[in-house]
């Protein structure tokens, strides 16, 4: 199988099930990301910063976080920042279809 379909592959299975159920497995994989439990004590300090310095503003927190998946999942399928990226809002375009259906 090629590199590009096992990483799509990777990424689909991540993101399916109820992401918002607080022991989705990649809920609390990201978590760890966000923690520094992947790339230490310096990566939490980063995050921690960030979110001390702008958490009254819901737009820059909303973009943070998505920045942060995003990041994650790259890291977590092998793959590309931009390719992540794509493979995460697919996913969630087809989400909002089941949902409005």
């Amino acid at each position: 199988m090629p590199k590009q379909a096992k990483t799509k592959r990777r990424i689909q299975r991540d993101l399916s099930g109820d992401l918002l159920e607080v022991n989705h497995a990649t809920r609390r994989f990201f978590r760890c990301w966000l923690n520094g439990s992947y790339f230490g004590c310096d990566h939490y300090q980063a995050n921690l910063e960030f979110l001390k310095a702008n958490h009254d503003s819901p737009k820059k927190l909303r973009m943070f976080v998505i920045s942060e998946f995003t990041k994650y999942t790259a890291h977590d399928a092998d793959c590309s920042y931009s390719y992540a990226q794509k493979g995460n809002r697919r996913n969630h375009q087809q989400r909002q279809t089941r949902e409005t259906k």
